[in-house]
């Protein structure tokens, strides 16, 4: 889609720009370009969260590990100022992945418009190598639901403590 292609060609020419994660949330077509490539579309609005995220890094004690969410894990190790500083991004890799991650979650939405379970199926597909356990289902809506749908489980299970879901 010409849209796509225009919105990538800046993300591609603005990335070089970027030293700091505070820079990247305060471009508003870099930061939502990011958001949408790694999932996190629906928590635009929460900049300092991702400015935390972005900045905490990506070890097993980070801020982003212990959200429980892979989505912001994976965005801390993607963009991973804390370790990188200002040359995370400069890293090709790193640009190649999130527009490959855009253009998913693109035709994501496209397939959304016409059939909602095809769109939960692609969207399943690109998360399951970041999941890390049942919490990571549990706390994603639409993973929960593919979940529940291909184990005919009773979407009344998440009134249930969350660990005893866990478990189950």
């Amino acid at each position: 889609e010409p849209t796509v292609a225009r919105t990538t060609d800046k993300f591609l020419a603005d990335m070089g720009k970027i030293t700091s994660a505070s820079q990247l949330v305060n471009n508003a077509s870099m930061y939502n370009y990011v958001m949408t490539a790694f999932g996190l579309q629906d928590m635009s609005y929460a900049k300092a969260l991702i400015t935390k995220v972005l900045n905490g890094g990506a070890s097993a004690t980070s801020f982003a590990a212990s959200l429980n969410d892979p989505r912001y894990l994976a965005l801390a190790k993607a963009f991973n100022f804390a370790e990188n500083g200002a040359a995370t991004t400069s890293d090709t890799t790193l640009q190649t992945t999130t527009v490959e991650n855009y253009y998913q979650a693109t035709i994501e939405s496209q397939a959304a418009q016409e059939n909602q379970g095809a769109q939960m199926a692609l969207y399943f597909a690109r998360m399951v190598p970041q999941m890390n356990g049942p919490y990571s289902i549990l706390g994603d809506s639409t993973l929960l639901k593919v979940v529940q749908t291909a184990f005919d489980l009773s979407p009344s299970m998440s009134m249930q403590d969350i660990d005893t879901q866990a478990n189950e």
